[in-house]
């Protein structure tokens, strides 16, 4: 197995990239390719979660390049323990990862919520990046579960990684959004994240991301790790400057009130200052562009 990108809600009791899977071993897998693809091509992943809308799209985007999908299907409707069971299963995946010797690479999904959470975390003098972390206490206390879950199963993510050699790269997408045009959602993700929404959006550290962007960029920080692709990247695409664009979101996620329940929103308001930033991602996105379009020129 060439890698494993490991999607989050790791159900910890399932087993996961052991040869008995797929022989009665106790783990719903299913295994999937494009069917054409010669020998050289076909390069096998395991994407755990792949029943998510996140899987959906990675194990679309795969087949795409020419891989060989296997994928593990988990039942999404947990949420008491959450944080636990994002913690456990990110252990139980890098163990297994490491005692896999065919298993060469492993990619985590976080959240930008495990970065973004702290005691004057939205000081307005302060950038947030990859190097910042959610204080775990600070999650505690303002029972912010799902930013609790993402950060601590990161940080157990790393030390496990770090402890058997397992070459491990974390992705931090901001609030996930669903294209209409796919049948899959991540409403059911998103009401836990906008946990604390309303200081988000006035700590100017509200981002979103389009769901298909986020499986590109776990494809494109995948293979960047052959060329020095490491350490965690933040994702998204928008950072909401404006009450107006809160309340779209809302509205397109039918989640009305999450994010603002002030006065009516004036034509003319002013911009909320932010200090995100993903210039890591950009610059390993650029990276790729221009190696993609150096092989056609090539060909």
């Amino acid at each position: 197995m060439e890698g494993v990108l490991m999607v989050g809600g790791v159900d910890y009791r399932e087993k996961l990239l052991y040869p008995e899977m797929g022989k009665g071993g106790g783990c719903r897998m299913k295994e999937t390719s494009a069917g054409f693809l010669s020998g050289r091509q076909k390069k096998l992943v395991c994407v755990t979660t792949g029943n998510s809308c996140l899987g959906v799209h990675i194990v679309k985007q795969l087949l795409a390049r020419a891989y060989l999908v296997r994928i593990t299907v988990q039942n999404q409707d947990l949420q008491e323990k959450m944080a636990i069971l994002e913690r456990e299963g990110a252990r139980n995946v890098v163990e297994a990862c490491s005692r896999a010797a065919y298993v060469k690479r492993c990619i985590f999904t976080s959240s930008l919520v495990a970065s973004i959470w702290k005691v004057n975390s939205f000081n307005s003098s302060m950038l947030i990046d990859e190097t910042c972390w959610s204080d775990e206490d600070f999650c505690r206390q303002n029972k912010l579960w799902f930013a609790l879950g993402k950060t601590m199963a990161e940080k157990i993510a790393w030390r496990m990684s770090r402890e058997l050699r397992v070459n491990l790269v974390t992705l931090c997408p901001a609030l996930m959004i669903s294209p209409s045009s796919f049948q899959c959602s991540v409403t059911h993700t998103s009401l836990p994240y906008l946990k604390g929404g309303q200081m988000m959006l006035q700590g100017g550290v509200l981002a979103s991301v389009d769901v298909e962007k986020v499986a590109a960029a776990h494809l494109h920080v995948y293979e960047g790790m052959d060329n020095g692709a490491s350490g965690r990247y933040l994702c998204f695409d928008r950072v909401v400057k404006r009450v107006s664009e809160a309340i779209e979101i809302e509205n397109r996620l039918k989640i009305h009130g999450v994010l603002w329940r002030g006065r009516p929103v004036d034509d003319d308001e002013e911009e909320l200052q932010t200090n995100l930033t993903n210039s890591k991602l950009l610059k390993l996105l650029l990276q790729s562009s221009l190696s993609s379009s150096c092989k056609q020129q090539a060909e």
